[in-house]
Order: structure tokens, then C-alpha cells, then sequence
């Protein structure tokens, strides 16, 4: 598909449904748009929806077409036939063009992201911050979910009565705080009020207790040098 084509059919989209507009609205920018005419069609959708809110019609775009300024005449004529294109109304299958417009504007964000690090490489400069753009631009997504439905009370019931996983300390009396130990993707806290409280020494007890049971330990401190803690830990392991 060529990017004329599929930059007004996403325009047309935006125009003409709803679901379509609410759901890809939100991640397009004129950036993504290579084409003058297609890019500014979006320019006048996006300040309509700014300014009122509302999906537009095809009376504003035609009107702003009427109005357009700074264009070559090719450009011009282009545009005229994209709003001839947008005006025919027809049956548009908004799954495919969903899947169709999220895979556009990844490659368009990975392109955009390559092209601004070369450009920075030209002049001297390198882009550290590349790969986690490169990883940003494949990860978009029009998954909106969030929060729960309060209507779905088959699946928190489930929840409620399902039993998580516990990871057992090797001190039964933090077993028996804590349930049966931690869960995942949990935190938990060990506080002292006073300085020297053993917290530290207690964290390389379980780090070690972690390690001989086959798991991997990622020790973070800020306060005891990386030997200090391998002593700890060493000391309890053997």
C-alpha cells in the first residue's frame, strides 16, 4: 500500500467512524503524515477535535480544502482528490485498518526514531537513548484497558478466591508473619527504628536463603559496598 493511499485512508477513517476515531485519535501525530496534502487534512481534524471536541464531518473538510494555503498546485490537485476520495462513503472494515494504522504508525515512529539518531550521528553527536525509542515505537499499541468493570464480577471473584503463589522465607517466624512468605510482583518492607537494626544482615540472610533454594538475587544497596555484601552473603551460605 502505498503511503498515499493508506494516509488517506486513514483519514477517511477518521472521518467517517466513530470507533475508528476514538480509538486511533489519540496516537496519531502530523509527524507520522509524509504526504503535504494527507498531513494536512490531519492538521484540520486535529484542531477541529481540539477546539470542539466532536469527530469532523466531511462539510469541514471540504471547506478547509476551499481554504487551503501554501500548497504547489500539484499539491493542491492532490488534496482535491483526497477529499473526493474521503467523500465517497463506503463500508470501511475497522478491524483491519485498526491493525493496518497501528502497524503504520510503529514503522513511521521507528523510521522517524532512526532518521533523528543519523542525523544526530552527522554532527558529532550520539543518540544514547535509541534503542529504548526503537523499543518504544514496536511497543504502541491501541490497548486502552484499564481498571476493572464493576459489572465483571465473576472474574474478581476469582481473584478473591484464588490462591497466590508464596515464596517461603527459611525463618519460620517470617512465614508466619508474612502467610506463607511473599508473593510476586509484591513489596515488601523491613524497618527498623533504630541505625544498626540488622536490616541489612537480615536482607543477606534472605538473599542467601534465595540462592540455595536455585533462585536469582538482585542485591541493591546504597549503603554497603558490593564485598560487604558478598561477605554476608558468604558467610551465610557456608
Amino acid at each position: 500500500m502505498s503511503s498515499t493511499i493508506q494516509e488517506a485512508l486513514i483519514i477517511k477513517g477518521l472521518v467517517w467512524d466513530n470507533e475508528y476515531f476514538l480509538k486511533c485519535m489519540p496516537r496519531i501525530s502530523e509527524n507520522l503524515f509524509q504526504e503535504t496534502p494527507t498531513k494536512s487534512l490531519f492538521k484540520c481534524i486535529q484542531a477541529y477535535y481540539e477546539k470542539y471536541n466532536k469527530q469532523p464531518t466531511t462539510s469541514v473538510i471540504d471547506l478547509f480544502a476551499e481554504k487551503a494555503k501554501n500548497l504547489s498546485p500539484d499539491q493542491y490537485a492532490q488534496l482535491v482528490e483526497v477529499c473526493d476520495y474521503i467523500r465517497k462513503q463506503e463500508a470501511l472494515n475497522i478491524e483491519w485498518m485498526s491493525d493496518a494504522t497501528i502497524q503504520w504508525i510503529r514503522e513511521r515512529t521507528y523510521y522517524e526514531a532512526l532518521i533523528q539518531g543519523a542525523e544526530k550521528f552527522d554532527r558529532g553527536e550520539l543518540d544514547t537513548t535509541l534503542s529504548e525509542k526503537l523499543d518504544a515505537a514496536l511497543g504502541i499499541t491501541f490497548d486502552n484497558t484499564i481498571g476493572m468493570e464493576l459489572s465483571d464480577a465473576e472474574s474478581r471473584w476469582e481473584t478473591y478466591v484464588s490462591e497466590e503463589e508464596h515464596i517461603p522465607f527459611d525463618l519460620e517466624i517470617f512465614n508466619k508473619i508474612t502467610n506463607g512468605g511473599v508473593c510476586r510482583k509484591t513489596l515488601t518492607v523491613f524497618m527498623s527504628s533504630d541505625s544498626g537494626g540488622f536490616k541489612s544482615g537480615t536482607m543477606c540472610h534472605i538473599a542467601s536463603g534465595m540462592i540455595r533454594d536455585g533462585r536469582n538475587v538482585l542485591y541493591v544497596s546504597f549503603e554497603m559496598s558490593e564485598e560487604s555484601v558478598l561477605e554476608r552473603i558468604d558467610a551465610n551460605l557456608l
